[in-house]
């Protein structure tokens, strides 16, 4: 799936829905991004392009399953789909593994 602005687009409007504020400052945040529960705050750094904008909101919807509950069935298309190459690399390794086995 190619990244576009227009998907990071769908995802902040997914945490604004689910009541995140989204913020791009600078920041030194090991992981690109740093979530304040307290606040429903989510800063990631400026300094990220697109994609790896994409990725940590992707890795924030992770861990925070019940923010995908609360969207309409089209936002929920957009994270399955965002959220299916990690489950198509995890079945590759394990039909690699299979085949090591096999032989």
């Amino acid at each position: 799936m190619r990244i576009t602005p227009k998907i990071l687009t769908q995802l902040e409007q997914c945490f604004a829905l689910a009541g995140y504020k989204v913020r791009y400052e600078k920041g030194n945040f090991q992981s690109g991004y740093c979530l304040i529960i307290g606040q429903k705050t989510i800063i990631i750094n400026q300094f990220i392009n697109t994609e790896g904008r994409v990725f940590c909101l992707v890795e924030i919807l992770k861990q925070n399953l019940d923010i995908i509950e609360m969207q309409e069935d089209d936002t929920k298309k957009l994270i399955t789909k965002l959220l299916a190459p990690e489950k198509e690399e995890k079945n590759e390794k394990k039909a690699e593994e299979n085949s090591l086995f096999e032989s």
